[in-house]
């Protein structure tokens, strides 16, 4: 049982939830053993997953040390290391919530023969195709409620929005604003708000450190979820 020890992925943040992943992804393969081609893409999906936690709690370091040192409204050079840290921040973290999809998919496939592992299959994995078809087929578990619960979200909605913005633009529009009764420069954001209204956010109100806090959340229920779900199907076959 359980043949491999020790970190898997590496030094990773406390918030993450290492060692039930770790234990769990254990488990599957001493289920469907270690050369199973599904268990090998669910590893590789873990392992992203993993990594852009990391990248994104990195980041998010360094972005709040770089607010708290420069402000929000800095010159082009420290305003172009805050932007470049939030786009990684954003994309690392989107990415690590669709790598354990991924992860998801590929260990469906041992249960559901339509959850396809060809080339053409595994490039149209998203999120949202996950989560239908894990309702679809395991609706009422932990899982899919987690799923479903996740992609409904507003907060998920605006981190994929802010993602695709940092990713479209290589440089964001933004307002520059000098308040005279403190002598500070903010800068913001336009945004898109749920219903297509525009938004114009300031800097100072992406709340780094508390969508930092959300994912960690989300991400911690997610692999309980899953935990919960491998003991319960254990080796059923479709």
């Amino acid at each position: 049982m359980n043949k491999y020890h020790g970190p898997i992925w590496g030094k990773l943040p406390k918030d993450f939830p290492t060692n039930i992943l770790e234990q769990s992804y254990r488990n599957c393969i001493d289920i469907f053993g270690e050369n199973d081609y599904a268990v090998r893409l669910m590893g590789m999906g873990f392992a992203g997953t993993a990594y852009r936690f990391r990248t994104m709690a990195e980041n998010s370091k360094i972005i709040s040390t770089s607010l708290q040192q420069n402000g929000y409204g800095p010159n082009a050079e420290i305003y172009y290391q805050q932007i470049t840290a939030l786009y990684i921040f954003f994309s690392a973290g989107l990415s690590c919530l669709e790598s354990f999809f991924f992860a998801m998919h590929a260990l469906a496939s041992k249960y559901k023969p339509s959850f396809g592992l060809s080339p053409k299959d595994l490039s149209n994995v998203e999120l949202s195709n996950v989560k239908k078809e894990f309702n679809k087929f395991w609706g009422g578990t932990d899982i899919a409620i987690a799923m479903k619960e996740l992609v409904g979200s507003a907060k998920f909605f605006e981190w994929k929005e802010i993602r695709n913005i940092f990713s479209h633009r290589a440089v964001i529009p933004r307002q520059r604003i000098f308040n005279a009764s403190n002598g500070q420069t903010t800068a913001n954001l336009l945004l898109e708000k749920l219903g297509s209204q525009k938004k114009s956010m300031p800097l100072s109100e992406l709340e780094i450190t508390k969508r930092r806090e959300w994912l960690a959340t989300q991400m911690n229920r997610l692999v309980k979820a899953f935990d919960l779900f491998v003991k319960e199907k254990g080796e059923e076959t479709p």
